[in-house]
């Protein structure tokens, strides 16, 4: 499983939230503007609905499409984009290399 602690800086420290994004869930909001949870016009069952209607996964269900690909088939079966940069599997916009060092790591030292 992949998670993120997230935070921001309060009168010049660094505070983390209380909830990492596997935590919040739906309650994350991935999608705000298109989801409208900052005007208060969704709620979380709303939010779902709206996910579903527009093909989109909120971050914790892409993290699982990407641990699962990577699972099952390893960094081997992943292509390569021109730069050299790994290209994340179908329907997840998680696009940070880094996800798929931390697998490649996590795997290399599973015994």
């Amino acid at each position: 499983m992949i998670d993120q602690l997230q935070g921001k800086v309060v009168d010049g420290a660094y505070v983390f939230n209380e909830k990492s994004k596997q935590q919040l869930g739906y309650d994350y909001y991935m999608f705000p503007a298109s989801g409208k949870k900052v005007d208060g016009v969704l709620d979380v069952e709303g939010y779902k609905e709206w996910l579903a209607e527009n093909g989109k996964k909120e971050w914790f269900e892409q993290v699982a499409i990407l641990c699962a690909e990577f699972e099952a088939n390893g960094i081997y079966n992943m292509a390569l984009d021109a730069s050299g940069k790994y290209i994340t599997v179908s329907g997840v916009t998680i696009v940070d290399n880094k996800y798929i060092q931390v697998l490649s790591q996590v795997k290399a030292n599973v015994k």
